[in-house]
């Protein structure tokens, strides 16, 4: 092979040498006829700009100076050896190429000039200039290109070893192959092909990884697919065929062996062929339907989506699974118009088909009776029997209910043990009065539970659309109001709303949106009631409470107003307002000489406490006033720690992080075990002023109490006795062990001014 290679070398050479003596004569000649094409477009374009001069002359019949500039022309360019005007002829005619051109004026032909010209003195020109130099450098190449053919077959045997040994390369097992030469050149091709050669090898072996890799993440695909119940197929906008290559997935949970039988089953799939039609022809963007598989009278929910490819005319789609899905969200619609545990509707249904049924009753001159229905001492089952107990007691009461009523009535729990139950189409309150003793004997029958005999009674309040009210908001509210009267009243019975009940109503809701003002204008302030360690005779800190400076009816005490924030719950407001007033006075103080030194201490609602972002609330307000959070304390009531316990662990243990003090307040007045209370991170316990007050009366309270206070010793807290107000009740308490007191025996609450003078006046008697 390689000799056959050096002959054809040999042969190329002399080839190449006749080659380029033709290509040469060639190439001349064309060189030759391009000058001649040159000098012609010359003369043309000579002739296009002298138009410009010539015209003018022509067109007014300047002869004379017409004459005159053709002789110019003749004289200025030596190519042109002949020009002819009408009987204007100038120069040689001999041996000339003759051209006709037009003279234009204004953009009309207004006469003719022949021109002749010659290319011999530019011929000429080259061949003396360059083509005795050209033969002398073909000469030239020639010989270089010789030598340089000796060269290259002297090399080409090294290449020809390199490509053999290319040949029989192995990129599995061998990365490189050995230097034939050091050739500079074929050196850096060997380098060059070793490089190649490894990164190859690298591909080849990244391939393999990506073809495992590849396997592996198309058996997840298929797993994935086949756990969602899902598979992909594709429409052919020619053949109008769907095919799916997975579809054998999920084909044996449904039973169905071939895509054709799952689409023959499905109830929407003329609309769905129509919409790939539509895609097809870019009618649509896209497919996103939910279709049902009816198999059997069972019925399966699949989201069926597809995009059209316009490369490909080709629809490609997935189709899946949601029935759990739907059924989710039909639970959830359900639970969000339903009470969970009963089945009964709910407060958002009740309202919102109140509405319509009001509008009913407008047209038929009917009456609606809401009846609101309350358990008697639920709370008292609960605790004595347990939540499971009382669940089932709510269901049994339900289903009384629902069997108590006519179909077209409503009977609905509203949260608790709260039922409400809407009659329609009433003439009188008789005929509710009648319905409302039918329904309340049939619940008030004995219930069996577990073998539990149960005898519950209940108060209901009732109010009529459209005699008491036509707002249904204030028809809930009445019949609410008129329930608590029932209750107030005895309890197992029933109480229409009236005048009286209506005005509470009125007087409620006004104060309510007055405390709501009351809150945005500031008008409650904070009163300072002192806390007296009578052990070392001095201040240690105060108590902070609420008083609202009600712009007509002056200073309100939290008796006024508190019951009807909890009611109207707004008292989470209120105890947000009175945190950061608080935090905002320790920031105060932090400055004065005479108040520096105390803590203050703030009543946290339930509410308040209970909601999930209070620690970060007051961990804000801290950070916002700069203030020293050991000056602060935080106090729950004892009936608070122990509800949702586990919850108030937790936010106590982060609020005590904050360096705040946690105080129990009311101690002795709730259930909680002393297994609860040693589990609860406390620092002070507070004695609820009920057993203070008749210690001198009551033996039991003085045992009590001082039990109270060896549990705190026991325990390592700080005690607090609420409510002194007499000398001989301060001994006692002072002879108990009891460090600080608080009551009116030294001060009722007061405002901070005054506070300051107590505290001087206190510390000049001591």
């Amino acid at each position: 092979m390689n000799k056959s290679l050096s002959k054809f070398l040999d042969i190329f050479w002399i080839t190449l040498i006749i080659s380029f003596s033709i290509y040469v004569y060639l190439d001349i000649k064309n060189i030759f006829s391009t000058l001649k094409q040159i000098q012609k477009e010359k003369i043309i374009y000579t002739m296009k700009i002298e138009n410009e001069t010539l015209a003018p002359l022509i067109k007014f019949g300047f002869n004379h100076a017409l004459k005159e500039e053709l002789k110019r022309l003749l004289k200025v360019n030596t190519a042109i050896r002949y020009i002819e005007y009408k009987n204007i002829k100038l120069g040689s005619k001999q041996n000339v190429t003759i051209l006709t051109f037009p003279i234009i004026y204004n953009h009309k032909k207004i006469a003719t000039i022949k021109v002749g010209y010659t290319s011999k003195y530019l011929l000429n020109s080259f061949k003396q200039k360059y083509f005795s130099k050209f033969i002398i450098y073909l000469i030239f190449i020639l010989v270089i290109s010789f030598l340089l053919l000796i060269y290259l077959r002297k090399r080409i045997r090294s290449l020809n070893i390199l490509a053999q040994a290319l040949e029989k390369l192995n990129i599995r097992k061998q990365k490189e192959i050995p230097l034939i030469d050091d050739y500079y050149e074929i050196k850096n091709i060997t380098n060059a092909l070793n490089k190649l050669i490894k990164q190859i090898h690298a591909f080849y072996n990244s391939q393999k990884e990506l073809f495992k890799k590849l396997i592996i993440s198309k058996k997840e695909l298929e797993t994935a697919q086949e756990i969602a119940e899902m598979f992909t197929w594709h429409y052919d906008c020619i053949t109008h065929q769907v095919i799916s290559q997975n579809f054998r997935k999920i084909k044996n949970k449904f039973n169905i062996n071939k895509l054709e039988d799952f689409i023959n089953h499905v109830e929407e799939k003329d609309n769905v062929f129509k919409k790939l039609e539509l895609l097809c022809k870019n009618r649509l963007n896209s497919i996103d339907e939910i279709v049902t598989l009816n198999l059997s009278g069972k019925k399966y929910y699949f989201r069926v989506e597809a995009k059209f490819i316009k490369t490909k005319k080709l629809i490609i789609g997935i189709c899946a699974n949601i029935t759990e899905e739907i059924k989710r969200q039909e639970e959830i619609s359900f639970l969000a118009y339903h009470d969970p545990l009963t089945g009964l509707v709910n407060r958002t249904f009740l309202q919102e088909e109140l509405k319509t049924l009001t509008s009913i009753a407008d047209r038929n001159n009917k009456k609606i009776a809401l009846i609101f229905i309350d358990l008697d001492n639920f709370k008292f089952i609960n605790d004595t029997f347990g939540h499971e107990m009382g669940d089932k007691l709510l269901i049994e009461i339900a289903n009384r209910l629902k069997h108590s009523i006519r179909k077209s009535d409503i009977a609905s729990r509203i949260g608790g043990d709260e039922f409400i139950l809407v009659l329609n189409n009433i003439n009188s309150k008789q005929e509710v009065e009648k319905k409302i003793e039918e329904i309340m004997n049939i619940l008030t029958k004995p219930i069996i539970i577990d073998d539990n005999k149960l005898e519950v009674t209940f108060s209901a309040g009732i109010a009529v659309y459209p005699d008491d009210t036509t707002d249904i908001s204030e028809l809930l509210q009445f019949a609410d109001i008129a329930m608590y009267d029932a209750k107030k009243s005895g309890k197992n019975r029933f109480r229409f709303i009236n005048i009286n009940l209506q005005q509470q109503i009125k007087k409620f809701y006004s104060t309510l949106e007055e405390l709501k003002n009351a809150i945005k204008n500031e008008e409650l302030i904070l009163f300072f009631q002192p806390k007296i360690d009578i052990q070392n005779n001095k201040i240690d800190g105060v108590e902070a409470l609420i008083r609202w400076n009600h712009p007509r009816k002056g200073l309100l005490t939290p008796y006024h107003f508190i019951d009807i924030a909890e009611k109207g719950g707004i008292i989470h407001l209120i105890d947000s307002y009175v945190l950061e007033k608080t935090i905002q006075t320790i920031n105060k103080w932090s400055t004065n000489p005479i108040l520096k030194n105390l803590n203050i201490a703030v009543n946290i609602s339930a509410n308040k406490f209970l909601e999930p972002h209070f620690v970060d609330e007051l961990k804000s307000l801290i950070t916002k006033y700069h203030i020293n959070p050991s000056k602060l304390q935080i106090e729950i009531t004892e009936t608070l720690s122990i509800q949702n316990f586990e919850y108030t662990i937790q936010t106590l243990k982060k609020i005590k992080s904050l360096g705040v003090k946690i105080a129990l307040d009311d101690f002795g007045t709730g259930y909680s075990s002393l297994n609860y209370i040693k589990q609860i991170p406390f620092d002070v316990l507070k004695i609820d002023q009920s057993f203070i007050r008749d210690l001198l009366k009551d033996r039991d309270d003085l045992i009590i109490t001082k039990m109270i206070v060896e549990i705190s010793k026991i325990l390592n807290k700080e005690n607090v006795a609420e409510g002194v107000e007499n000398e001989k009740i301060l001994e006692i308490i002072k002879n108990l062990g009891v460090r600080l007191v608080q009551g009116y025996y030294f001060s009722k609450p007061i405002p901070e001014d005054e506070l300051k003078k107590f505290i001087l006046n206190f510390e000049k008697n001591q």
